[in-house]
């Protein structure tokens, strides 16, 4: 299927008419105070000498888990790997929420984590284009921002990439904070209920 099909299959999609529901509805995401530096894990990520195993692995959590170095910019995303460096949570808890297999760091839940590459896997096969899993965040933004060739569908490719990121952010919230099981079908879905909605209120003119 070429690219203007897939477009146009994915126009005819019964999201456009179906409306989100209130437990859909956008939330914030409870972002982590900074951490305490007269705590073990302050004192530990300050710079310490000595560091045990345990201590030597916190620290490197911190590096992979700081949203400012992972994104190239100034915000800080929670993901656990964050709330570890800053003594919010345990090791033990810092697990990705989706394949309970990796610490979750910002490049395991939105890029590397098993169960979330399904869902980029799905929207690739969707629009009928080859693909290679970028690494880190900047070359996903550059590589998806590259991989369509289709002008007309281009906004909408694009706008694309902020839905599946988004559904993947909120989803993981409610798997933490209401202890839901991850749906692999049902995330694909809202991702693409929530990109319709999207087009809808940004472009009306497409639909």
């Amino acid at each position: 299927m070429d690219q203007r099909g897939a477009f146009n299959n994915f126009k005819r999609f019964d999201i456009w008419t179906v409306h989100m529901t209130g437990e859909e509805k956008d939330r914030r995401a409870l972002l982590p105070k900074p951490h305490d530096p007269g705590s073990r894990a302050g004192a530990v990520l300050e710079g310490g000498e000595n560091l045990t195993r345990k201590d030597q692995k916190l620290s490197r959590i911190r590096k992979l888990g700081d949203g400012r170095q992972t994104t190239g910019g100034s915000i800080t995303v929670a993901v656990k790997a964050n709330l570890v460096s800053r003594g919010l949570i345990n090791l033990n808890d810092a697990l990705c929420s989706y394949c309970i297999a990796e610490i979750e760091t910002c490049e395991h839940l939105f890029i590397s984590c098993s169960f979330v590459w399904k869902i980029w896997s799905h929207w690739i096969a969707l629009w009928g284009l080859d693909w290679a899993m970028p690494r880190d965040f900047k070359s996903l933004f550059m590589a998806w921002n590259d991989a369509l060739t289709m002008k007309s569908c281009d906004k909408v490719w694009k706008l694309a990439l902020f839905a599946i990121i988004w559904t993947v952010w909120m989803t993981r919230n409610d798997l933490v904070f209401n202890n839901r099981q991850a749906d692999l079908e049902q995330t694909i879905d809202l991702s693409k209920l929530r990109l319709a909605h999207w087009v809808k209120a940004k472009w009306p003119q497409i639909i």
